[in-house]
């Protein structure tokens, strides 16, 4: 009984942290994929270099970043608008790692669909090209 009743609080407290983040990017749903990222300082630059060279994968994949601490996005085309205000409270409402690097991927219906401790981007883009929505994107060109 007692495993039960915490079960069911902690799918209510995942639901409710689901709940609050799609309402932060609820303009974005159905739009763009996302990842939310916080970085290491010696990822950083690796994290950089990748938004310029796979530009082109990104766009065609419809995915916007989000950065959940102090780093500054090399390319600002492709991240999100978000005044530092709700950058703080999707950070809350994600929950991610204190230190260190973590990539959020949530998908085009505001679902978390993968966290990763690491900067690479094509594992991201496996996950989101398996993905029924960009498969039918895919079929669509």
């Amino acid at each position: 009984m007692i495993k039960q009743l915490q079960l069911g609080l902690l799918l209510l407290s995942v639901s409710i942290t689901l709940s609050h983040s799609q309402h932060l990017l609820s303009d974005y749903t159905w739009k763009y994929r996302i990842i939310a990222y916080s970085l290491s300082s010696n990822e950083a630059a690796n994290f950089a270099e990748q938004l310029v060279r796979l530009e082109a994968e990104i766009i065609e994949r419809d995915v916007r970043f989000v950065a959940l601490d102090q780093t500054v996005p090399s390319s600002k085309a492709l991240h999100l608008g978000l005044s530092p205000s709700e950058k703080q409270r999707l950070y809350r409402s994600l929950k991610p790692k204190s230190t260190g690097t973590e990539l959020i991927l949530i998908g085009k219906d505001g679902g978390i669909k993968l966290r990763a401790n690491q900067s690479e981007l094509a594992p991201f883009f496996a996950i989101i090209d398996q993905m029924p929505m960009r498969r039918a994107e895919i079929n669509r060109r």
